[in-house]
């Protein structure tokens, strides 16, 4: 009985939760918008090869479609199961159907969408480029100097 009051209050906290982060989205991307008329693939793989074997190799596409969906599915571990409690309140298969668009699928497809245009639009902002290539100069610098002088 416990159980059954407090799961009121859990699902008036599970209603608003997911617009945090969808908030936080929104802000970055407010953020970044900017660097993405100027965001070049190609400085990215350059920088990526110059940073050798500190950065690690790039994933391919592929690698990062199948990390993607990997997360999806363990996510849908714990939420499928949750989800078949709440769509017990479904009117129709239209509701259930509807449930799954807005909550799995536009959701992936917001959140990804804006983590990649995130993404690009700080590596693409000039001021970001500028002090990533000063940051890597004071490595190249260190690196130079610690090989000169050994401890």
């Amino acid at each position: 009985m416990l159980g059954l009051f407090g799961i009121k209050y859990v699902a008036m906290v599970a209603t608003y939760l997911p617009l945090v982060p969808l908030v936080t989205l929104i802000v970055c991307f407010a953020a970044t918008v900017s660097g993405l008329k100027s965001f070049k693939p190609a400085e990215m793989i350059q920088l990526n090869e110059s940073l050798g074997a500190a950065a690690g190799s790039a994933m391919s596409p592929s690698v990062i479609v199948f990390t993607i969906i990997t997360y999806a599915v363990g996510f849908f571990a714990t939420a499928g199961a949750a989800g078949v409690d709440f769509g017990t309140g479904a009117r129709d298969k239209r509701d259930v159907h509807m449930g799954g668009f807005v909550g799995i699928f536009l959701a992936i497809v917001v959140a990804a969408g804006l983590a990649m245009l995130i993404v690009a639009g700080a590596y693409g902002n000039p001021e970001n480029r500028r002090q990533g290539q000063s940051q890597r100069q004071i490595r190249q610098q260190r690196l130079c100097a610690d090989s000169h002088h050994p401890r």
